[in-house]
């Protein structure tokens, strides 16, 4: 019994921990999430009560996605530009018929009046400072006039 307790110990202090990539607080929600590699937990701060979302499919490129609180849910934005992942329960959907066009890395982004609004960003060897808006009716990333 004393082995078996000791192999099981040591099986648990070497295995390999899953790996936390970021964590973001929602203030529309007033909830932080914890980003690990295939899934997200939600933790309310008021009551802390726990909820887990599971990245089904993962993103491609995933990490390397910026998350904003975007028409009642949490919505995963790829830095390059482009890809819009929306985050359910149990599943990954991806909303957007875009492609990953690379001109705005690291853009801020917002939401304002129900539009989801990208600003800046780095591609193509310049700095950039334009809007674009994630229009729903095309389901892609349009320039603002």
């Amino acid at each position: 019994m004393r082995l078996l307790f000791t192999a099981v110990f040591a099986i648990n202090l070497w295995a390999q921990p899953q790996s936390l990539h970021k964590t973001w607080y929602n203030k529309a929600e007033s909830s932080i999430y914890f980003f690990y590699n295939d899934y997200l937990v939600k933790q309310e701060i008021s009551s802390g009560a726990l909820d887990t979302l599971f990245l089904n499919p993962v993103p491609k490129d995933y990490p390397n996605y910026t998350p904003i609180w975007y028409d009642n849910a949490v919505h995963l934005t790829d830095r390059a530009g482009g890809w819009v992942y929306r985050l359910e329960k149990d599943s990954t959907t991806r909303i957007d018929k875009s492609f990953q066009h690379r001109k705005q890395f690291h853009a801020s982004q917002f939401v304002h009046n129900d539009t989801l609004f990208r600003y800046g960003g780095y591609g193509f060897w310049r700095a950039n400072n334009f809007f674009t808006y994630f229009d729903k009716t095309t389901s892609e990333w349009e320039y603002l006039p």
